[in-house]
């Protein structure tokens, strides 16, 4: 901001990661005048609020009423001469929260519009990240970022500060190794902090998803207020649990209250539903339904205000957190499910209206917990009917299956493996249950017999790895990784990919070398361009949180690329280019680099080699980036040997005479001292690439593993960098 240049970003976050709050702490940010960058003032827009009351009109006039309602008035003429000089920031939370798909699909043409129109305007767009591929933003236009969950050692500070708060110190160590059967749980910044309320309370934690969010919401709506001596209206306590329920499933049938309903129609159906279900008299139950939105308005933790309407000033209310509205339709749909077919042709459907809901999960732990063996009966009645796989390895995940039916399940999963494995799916199979993790391995893993579907999985893992995806997995499917690998390690060191090859290197398991040594530098992986070993050992040198002990082997490739670099080998340009964009994905440059102070031998070869790609970058790029700007800290003369420079067109003539010497220069390769002075390039601007920035295609396709592991004609590698804010991986 300080330099003037506008953000776009997407910011992506699981439910319950804080992409609200980031919100609130961006905008305060923002506008804090303490701070030395220039202020810059912020109009928040809730993405479903404008679905509901402002979709008929353009995202300005929305903005400058919201503008006006926060005491801030301003016209849209005025508006849109802050927009247009980039005097004001735009944010648009919770695109996610527009259920409708098509409506969400027209918000995002919407969006692309409105920053077509202010080019100077900053834009940030929060989002769900599973499914938003439904309906993306250009990723030519918006930088996308992942808000992370808690790493383990998040998770243990938070929770040292929290029982610590309130003194229970010595309840932490027994809270994280009780709930580290729901990981996966309390890594959700939202949920973990209810979690601690939980244990605090109880000593005790669910064991599933749909254990947590019942607990959860019971503690927002009936205890939370007991905690703050705040005392209930005492008529309708025993049926607000029905009644949430009911309202969660009216909204999910009901397109047109998708985005809130009116007060006085909330009433009146309530008090239909009192009398004909929970027996109320007639003349009791519409005072008691006023009384029930009142209570809510006044905490507004599940069902609160979220504006009023157009005509009349009648309150609209909304579920405040997605996640516990599809809780309560979940248990809505669940209680009035006739069997076991009909809850599976629900859940489908569910799934396929939208796949950010976390509805089909819910919905088949919701079954299972009024019926016998409900969850594996649902569960089998979809692989009947070919569900989609990553739908099915979702439901694996909490579900009470029995191992026949997760059988059935992989079984399916593999067929379709046979000819295409994406991102989604091999996401979907690192997020099972702890037993269906074992049971895959016993399965597919280790049989002697199940060549391809190891190959298959390594290629997805050290996909996973590479491209940073996260850490999260790491303790659950690590052991079951190397225990694969030690196993059958000559097997899978032949793999021709080198996706397969760059992880297995950097793991220290000898690997199949490659006659195209750019691949070392950057591969496409599941998951996008990632850059390779070559790579990771230099950034493992100079990092101090990334321990490497460079094997014999991956020694051997640095070297091996030095001297080829030296030896006067130019770098494609399409390779510096995708090089430069998977960098920027998985945020490498973002993490501390220290200096060396006294490199050893290979250390001085990695040193030699970062020289390398840092000049080949700012030559592609022309111009210094937020990564040569983080190597300049590590080693301090590279900013002045950068600066020094020639332009291209002083290179061009050829000075007689050198335009920079000294120290520093001198400890770089003949071949960088030329370039530094105006010498030959060291990337090759001369073929012609289709895509050499990596970003045609939005969309991850499959992979092709007859032609990726040389069973046919090799697949054309189609760039396509993955989204997201990503910890870097660990060789």
């Amino acid at each position: 901001m300080s330099s003037g240049i506008p953000f776009r970003v997407l910011l992506m976050g699981s439910p319950g990661a804080g992409k609200s709050t980031f919100v609130k702490f961006l905008t305060a940010g923002l506008s804090n005048p303490e701070l030395r960058s220039p202020t810059l003032p912020s109009v928040v827009i809730k993405c479903r609020e404008y679905a509901r009351e402002g979709f008929s009109g353009s995202l300005v006039s929305f903005a400058s009423k919201q503008l006006t309602a926060d005491l801030r008035p301003v016209s849209d003429a005025d508006l849109e001469g802050l927009l247009l000089t980039g005097k004001i920031a735009v944010i648009l939370d919770g695109l996610d929260e527009i259920t409708d798909l098509p409506r969400r699909q027209d918000m995002v043409k919407r969006i692309h519009r409105f920053t077509s129109q202010f080019p100077t305007t900053s834009v940030l767009v929060t989002t769900r990240e599973v499914g938003y591929n439904s309906a993306a933003l250009s990723a030519k236009v918006f930088r996308s970022v992942r808000l992370q969950e808690f790493s383990l050692e998040q998770v243990e500070e938070y929770c040292q500060r929290w029982f610590a708060k309130n003194s229970k110190d010595h309840l932490v160590e027994h809270f994280v190794a009780e709930s580290e059967a729901v990981s996966d749980l309390r890594a959700n910044p939202l949920l973990l902090s209810l979690l601690c309320i939980l244990y605090r309370d109880s000593g005790a934690i669910p064991a599933n998803r749909r254990g947590i969010y019942s607990q959860c919401a019971q503690l927002l709506f009936h205890k939370w207020d007991a905690h703050r001596q705040i005392k209930h209206f005492e008529v309708l306590p025993d049926y607000t649990d029905r009644l949430m329920e009911e309202i969660a499933r009216w909204i999910y049938t009901s397109p047109s209250a998708q985005t809130g309903l009116e007060e006085q129609i909330i009433v009146k159906t309530m008090s239909q539903y009192m009398v004909s279900d929970l027996g109320f008299l007639p003349s009791k139950a519409e005072p008691t339904a006023r009384d029930f939105l009142d209570f809510c308005a006044g905490r507004a933790w599940l069902l609160g205000v979220t504006g009023t309407s157009k005509h009349g000033g009648n309150r609209i209310f909304s579920f405040t957190h997605r996640t516990f509205y599809e809780f309560f339709a979940a248990e809505a749909f669940a209680r009035n499910a006739e069997n076991a077919t009909d809850m599976a042709a629900l859940l489908r459907k569910a799934y396929e209206r939208d796949s950010t809901s976390l509805l089909p999960e819910l919905l088949i732990q919701s079954f299972d917990q009024t019926r016998a063996r409900g969850a594996t009966n649902v569960f089998i009645s979809l692989c009947d009917n070919g569900a989609p796989p990553a739908l099915l390895l979702r439901l694996m995940d909490g579900a009470n299956l029995a191992s026949f039916a997760r059988s059935k399940g992989f079984a399916l999963i593999m067929h379709g493996w046979n000819l295409t494995l994406d991102s989604e799916v091999f996401t979907a199979l690192l997020q099972v249950s702890g037993p269906a993790r074992d049971q895959f391995q016993s399965e597919y893993l280790l049989p002697a017999e199940s060549v391809l579907a190891r190959r298959k999985f390594l290629y997805g893992w050290a996909s996973f790895q590479l491209a940073g995806s996260s850490t999260r997995f790491n303790s659950m499917w690590s052991p079951i990784v190397d225990e694969m690998v030690q196993t059958y390690a000559e097997e899978l060191a032949e793999l021709p990919d080198p996706v397969v090859m760059n992880w297995l290197l950097g793991t220290g398991v000898p690997a199949r070398d490659t006659s195209d040594i750019w691949e070392y530098f950057v591969c496409f992986t599941l998951y996008g361009w990632a850059p390779g070993i070559a790579w990771w050992l230099v950034d493992g040198v100079f990092n101090t949180d990334i321990p490497v002990a460079p094997s014999a082997s991956t020694k051997l490739v640095v070297e091996r690329l030095v001297d080829e670099l030296n030896g006067g080998a130019a770098i494609p340009q399409s390779v510096i280019a995708r090089l430069r964009g998977a960098l920027e994905d998985v945020q490498a440059h973002r993490r501390p680099w220290i200096p060396l102070d006294r490199p050893g031998d290979f250390e001085k070869t990695a040193r030699t080699l970062l020289a390398y790609i840092v000049f080949a970058l700012a030559e592609e790029r022309e111009g210094e980036s937020e990564l040569l700007t983080a190597v300049a800290r590590c080693w301090p003369e590279l900013t002045t040997i950068l600066t020094g420079r020639a332009s291209s067109q002083r290179r061009r003539k050829k000075l007689r005479s050198p335009i920079m010497s000294g120290p520093a220069l001198s400890n770089l390769p003949s071949r960088l001292q030329d370039w530094v002075n105006g010498g030959t390039d060291l990337v090759d601007f001369s073929v012609f690439d289709d895509d050499p920035l990596g970003v045609k295609y939005r969309h991850i396709p499959p992979v092709n593993f007859d032609a990726q592991f040389g069973l046919g004609p090799r697949r054309p590698q189609v760039p396509s960098p993955a989204a997201g804010d990503r910890t870097p991986p660990r060789p």
